[in-house]
């Protein structure tokens, strides 16, 4: 009994000292406090040197499946310049967690209209603008591109102005508030050029993610080294032509063996909506033994899975995007995590 109530004397004498040592230093610690908020406003520059390589981040991994991963979106590092290849839900906010330099963001490039790949499209763009970007932000995606922008303008545009009336046009340049937009229009053989400048070029290709059409991939190459990005499709020769020895492709990947469980369930519990969409769902993507399928037919050094749904969290459910891949590819398999770097030398 005495032991205890010393040890709790302790703790008061404890707790009164840290009191009055933050009264006595308060001014320092909010200081401190306020240094922190501003150090979250110092991007990772570094990642703009041009080292003769391809930078990418995988700001985010999941898909609409539920999980905590933000959803598709990935920055690429090249030639000094930030581009962004879709943007869905909690990719803004990710971004600037990562201290990604929002404010030299140049271009963004949309695989598809699915809302786990653009519903974040908005913010992105307006957090840059706010956070102090003063280029123009060039906006590549399939048709419909212009109604997208469009919408966007009329969904923004009151703050958007709010912000210039309170600040003044000195700070905010309403031009650069809303972006540049390229639709990217596939020639007869599902290709685009679509970016061309300093070495760099980024081409879009048509994948098949049907009813989704357009659907597009997309290759970035510079200085001999090559990324290519599937976008969502399912098991497509499009990939394998266009990731024809690439250095990564990211790839997604379902696990097929998990969806198709959760179908059984679904069955068993009659839930007709529930069983149909997770079926519809197999139709139209890729399982990780397909995407080393194709990994493998390309020759593609290296294979990074993306999209991950059920997103595999813990080991047992890990085991489900690795089943025997080596048996069909040789090179190394990742499963992308949010916020990983890969580069390429």
């Amino acid at each position: 009994m005495k032991k205890l109530s010393y040890i709790l004397l302790v703790l008061f004498l404890l707790l009164i000292f840290v009191g009055v040592f933050a009264f006595i230093n308060q001014e320092k610690l909010v200081d401190r406090f306020i240094s922190r908020q501003s150090d979250a406003l110092s991007f990772r520059t570094d990642l703009l040197e041009d080292n003769d390589d391809i930078k990418l981040v995988t700001v985010g991994t999941g898909s609409p499946l539920p999980g905590e991963r933000v959803r598709s979106c990935n920055a690429v590092f090249v030639g000094g310049k930030f581009f962004v290849f879709d943007v869905g839900p909690g990719a803004s906010r990710a971004i600037e967690s990562l201290r990604l330099p929002m404010d030299q963001l140049e271009r963004i490039f949309i695989t598809h209209w699915h809302a786990d790949h653009y519903i974040d499209l908005p913010e992105l763009i307006n957090r840059s603008w706010l956070i102090g970007r003063t280029n123009p932000i060039h906006l590549h995606g399939p048709d419909p591109l212009d109604t997208i922008v469009q919408g966007m303008s009329q969904f923004m545009g009151i703050e958007n102005q709010f912000r210039v009336d309170h600040h003044g046009d000195e700070f905010f340049d309403i031009a650069m508030a809303l972006p540049v937009s390229h639709t990217i229009t596939l020639d007869a053989m599902g290709y685009q050029k679509v970016y061309d400048q300093g070495g760099v070029t980024v081409e879009a290709f048509a994948v098949d993610h049907e009813p989704i059409s357009p659907a597009l991939g997309y290759r970035i190459k510079y200085k001999g080294k090559s990324l290519v990005i599937s976008g969502d499709t399912k098991r497509s020769d499009q990939v394998v032509k266009y990731a024809k020895d690439a250095d990564i492709l990211l790839h997604e990947a379902l696990a097929f063996d998990l969806i198709k469980r959760a179908i059984a369930i679904q069955k068993e519990n009659n839930n007709r909506r529930g069983t149909t969409i997770l079926t519809d769902i197999l139709d139209y993507h890729t399982s990780p033994r397909e995407a080393a399928e194709v990994a493998a037919a390309a020759g593609a050094k290296k294979l990074i899975l993306t999209h991950l749904g059920p997103a595999p969290e813990n080991p047992i459910s890990r085991r489900f995007y690795a089943p025997d891949l080596d048996e069909v590819y040789e090179g190394s398999v990742l499963l992308a995590e949010d916020g990983d770097l890969y580069i390429i030398e």
